[in-house]
């Protein structure tokens, strides 16, 4: 796990308002990851794709899910009643003591019909 400084956020639970990164740490930034097989897939289901992605993603990188300093979720349709979906499968990938800055983003579509959201990232690595 990396040294980073997590400020939580006041007012929305589960996510920090602020990181800070230590000197000697690289920055890993993850492009948007999408479920494979999105077809017929739940939002749910998608999510856990995509962070299934990120962390596959960042093992070859030489990080880990404790070290994402920052999470932008893209997901088209977003609606209120999305958030405690988007909210529990969230929890099962990123530690409550090491939450990463965030931001969940409505749009009107992604790059397909069948793909409903989108996890972009950027972790931190140990330099050696």
């Amino acid at each position: 796990m990396s040294a980073q400084t997590y400020f939580p956020s006041q007012d929305i639970p589960g996510i920090a308002a602020a990181v800070m990164v230590p000197a000697g740490e690289t920055l890993v930034f993850l492009s948007g990851h999408v479920s494979r097989n999105p077809a017929g897939r739940s939002l749910s289901e998608q999510f856990e794709d995509c962070f299934e992605g990120l962390r596959e993603t960042l093992e070859r990188a030489g990080s880990n899910m404790e070290s994402l300093v920052k999470v932008t979720i893209f997901v088209s349709g977003l609606r209120p009643e999305h958030l405690p979906e988007i909210r529990t499968v969230r929890n099962r990938y990123v530690p409550a003591d090491a939450l990463p800055a965030s931001s969940l983003i409505g749009v009107a579509q992604l790059f397909a019909p069948d793909v409903l959201v989108e996890v972009e990232a950027v972790a931190v690595r140990k330099n050696a």
